[in-house]
């Protein structure tokens, strides 16, 4: 007998496909969102970048002018009613706030600060898609105007050796800013307009601050994320779709053919009884649970006697009728929990869960009967119809292996078929039979009962 693996349900193949395209599909979607969010993350990580790459060179350069402007105590322009003499630089020693030239022009010093204000007054007028503003604050102004306010104070108090610059962002509705404090480190000029900086050559003197408006590239960064998140939806919806509009049709298609192949596998085409391998998997399934449950099964194997000669006197047509009634009648011969299978041309299998001995002989010979009078109902027939039959029960105390049962009722049936055919026989018990010589009969039961 084979050892054959039972085939799965096609219906729990189905759902199980089901389940790993439906796992499968989320896990896609869940991917390609995870990607798309790493790289929305990345987006706005490089506008960030951008913008604060942008503050720093604007504070870098305008350091850069205020050391050169500083370096020679300020730059002298022409005087004018929008430029006026800086009363917060008269007084200083060796600081002359104004001069008239020899061709009567007026020249007035711009210090740093004021330089500052100016330059930040033309990066407005010409950044309208991104303002930005520039000023200098000191630690211990002269000028009010130039006192630090809140981030000037703050970027103060957390530039040092560690912190070189300080920056935050700004959001209310509808605008961002975006602010940048990068150190002015102390020098020796700083003494001339600031007595308390006299002999200082490190340290802090202020803070250049940069102020950008960067309303326009969050709000760049702000629809990307709805674009993401749009697309995001949009493919976990069409994912969907996908899943259970065409793949589950598909699955369902398919799942169809394989129940038919499944069926196929174990059902016979002709006879309607199981197949070989459904009768070797029940066999193997009640051997296990009456070894479980302590009780007996019964295997019987029943083979129509010259078979053969039907079909050479009849035709194979004849033939094909009578193992179609033979299968018809065995069905219903037997209790509604055993299981009939054709396992050879005109050789069938009876599993019989918990029938013993004299049980089983007794269902076999109803089957006897059953195939009689199958045969006689068959039109040109002409001739009876009778089998043999081989059982073998098998004993919870002694256990034997599904094959070794098989085997057992193989030998009752050929012991049947040498004693003259149209005959029960029951295998000897387990323990008492050496395979694979023939077993004695316990019962020989012929045409005319039992022996």
């Amino acid at each position: 007998m084979n050892h054959l693996k039972p085939a799965e349900d096609p219906d729990r193949q189905y759902a199980n496909m089901r389940m790993a395209v439906i796992a499968a599909s989320v896990v896609f979607v869940l991917a390609m969102g995870a990607t798309l969010l790493m790289l929305q993350a990345r987006s706005e990580q490089a506008v960030h970048d951008g913008i604060l790459a942008r503050a720093r060179a604007h504070a870098q350069h305008f350091n850069a002018v205020r050391a050169y402007v500083q370096g020679f105590t300020g730059i002298y322009v022409p005087g004018g009613p929008d430029v006026t003499v800086n009363q917060y630089l008269e007084g200083i020693e060796g600081i002359v706030p104004s001069f008239v030239a020899p061709d009567g022009r007026e020249f007035v010093l711009q210090n740093s600060p004021i330089v500052a204000r100016e330059v930040s007054a033309i990066l407005e007028q010409h950044s309208a898609d991104e303002a930005v503003l520039v000023s200098l604050h000191g630690i211990n102004p002269l000028n009010p105007q130039n006192a630090p306010d809140e981030f000037a104070t703050e970027a103060l108090a957390r530039l040092g050796p560690e912190v070189g610059e300080v920056y935050a962002l700004e959001q209310g509705p509808g605008s961002a800013e975006f602010k940048y404090a990068l150190a002015i480190p102390m020098n020796e000029r700083c003494g001339r307009c600031h007595e308390d900086m006299v002999g200082v050559t490190d340290g802090i003197a202020g803070v250049s601050v940069v102020r950008m408006d960067v309303t326009g590239p969050l709000a760049y960064v702000n629809s990307s994320r709805a674009r993401t998140a749009s697309i995001i939806l949009v493919l976990a919806v069409g994912s969907t779709l996908v899943v259970y509009v065409f793949i589950t049709r598909f699955l369902k298609e398919m799942h169809r053919a394989q129940k038919q192949v499944y069926e196929t596998a174990r059902k016979d085409a002709l006879t309607g009884l199981a197949t070989r391998r459904v009768g070797v998997e029940t066999l193997t399934g009640e051997v296990g649970r009456a070894l479980r449950e302590s009780r007996c099964v019964a295997c019987c194997l029943v083979d129509l006697d010259d078979f053969k000669a039907v079909n050479d006197v009849h035709g194979h047509a004849v033939g094909d009728l009578v193992l179609m009634s033979v299968g018809e009648m065995l069905a219903t011969s037997l209790r509604p929990y055993d299981i009939a299978a054709r396992v050879g041309g005109e050789e069938f299998l009876l599993v019989l869960p918990g029938a013993c001995e004299k049980e089983a002989f007794e269902i076999v010979a109803r089957a006897r009967v059953a195939v009689a009078s199958a045969a006689a109902g068959i039109e040109h027939l002409g001739r009876a119809v009778t089998c043999s039959a081989g059982i073998a029960v098998f004993d919870p105390s002694t256990p034997e292996t599904p094959r070794e049962l098989y085997i057992r009722a193989d030998t009752a049936l050929m012991a049947a078929k040498t004693a003259g055919k149209d005959r029960s026989v029951v295998a000897q018990p387990a323990a008492e039979s050496v395979f694979p010589v023939p077993a004695a009969a316990v019962y020989d039961a012929g045409p005319g009962g039992m022996r």
